[in-house]
């Protein structure tokens, strides 16, 4: 496969932290320690979809996503046994990623770039794709249900817990390692990117939302493997390519990192050697 230094491709950076002492892993008080989360459930006051979103980036949080099967059933029994609301909303919405209508689309995505897992979306009535019942929110049985976005509902917060080290909504934390990723968002395309653009992108991202220096992923070791393609699958329900940090030059592949290639992680062949640079993460070194 050649893929020359021109070719646009999109953006996913990563970021490597430090933990600074003992975090324990703990939330804030009012908050709800599970799944590697802090849940803030707000029983007492209902707001439309777009207030929740202002809310909880007050604290540094979003609205709720279900991510995995461990999470909706912890939420269902926590729900009913402090049931004080019959429902809240949740980031599931049907308005289109790249802000170019204010009508839904029917593609239902957590926030503008995450495509849920089909067996975590239970409808409670499937949902009505009418354009005006765009944001869904969820009962305590766990079922969905696509409303209007201007209507009121309790909600819940969610938000990495203190230990993970990662700051903002935009970086993803693995569970595995010390390492913080940014994955570009398929759907605009002002993130597709050249290699050089990509690297550029990663370090501007990373020094905004407060890391000291970000570059594209190196793919070198079992945990960045593991959560790439954990992952990916959720963020774009393409074939759309990411930029890494793998590079070709002086008759040698190299990652931007430093670290030898290991072809477990990575394969590569003879007759890949182009100056090629393949999909893209940025990684924080």
């Amino acid at each position: 496969m050649s893929i020359r230094g021109f070719l646009y491709v999109f953006v996913l950076c990563v970021v490597l932290t430090v933990a600074n002492g003992d975090t324990g892993s703990a939330c804030d008080q009012g908050w709800v320690n599970a799944n590697s989360n802090c849940y803030f459930f707000e029983y007492t006051r209902r707001i439309t979809w777009s207030d929740v979103n202002d809310e909880c980036k007050h604290y540094n949080a979003m609205r709720l996503r279900f991510e995995s099967t461990d999470e909706l059933n912890w939420f269902i029994g926590y729900a009913q046994t402090n049931a004080k609301s019959d429902g809240y909303w949740t980031d599931l919405n049907d308005l289109p990623a790249d802000g170019s209508s204010l009508q839904g689309n029917g593609h239902w995505r957590f926030g503008t770039d995450e495509f849920p897992i089909a067996n975590l979306i239970l409808w409670n009535i499937s949902p009505q794709n009418d354009g005006i019942s765009k944001c869904a929110g969820v009962n305590i049985q766990g079922n969905m249900e696509d409303t209007n976005c201007i209507s009121q509902q309790s909600y819940i917060c969610e938000a990495p817990m203190v230990g993970s080290n990662c700051v903002g909504q935009s970086w993803l934390s693995s569970n595995k390692n010390a390492k913080c990723y940014w994955i570009a968002n398929t759907t605009l395309p002002s993130q597709m990117l050249t290699w050089d653009q990509a690297r550029t992108k990663c370090s501007q991202q990373a020094t905004q939302d407060g890391y000291s220096k970000g570059d594209l992923v190196s793919i070198d070791d079992d945990d960045d493997q593991t959560f790439l393609l954990g992952e990916l699958p959720f963020l774009t329900q393409s074939t759309k390519l990411y930029w890494t940090g793998l590079y070709y030059t002086n008759s040698q592949w190299n990652w931007v990192n430093g670290q030898p290639v290991n072809t477990n992680y990575f394969p590569v062949t003879e007759k890949d050697k182009v100056d090629k640079r393949i999909t893209g993460n940025c990684h924080l070194p």
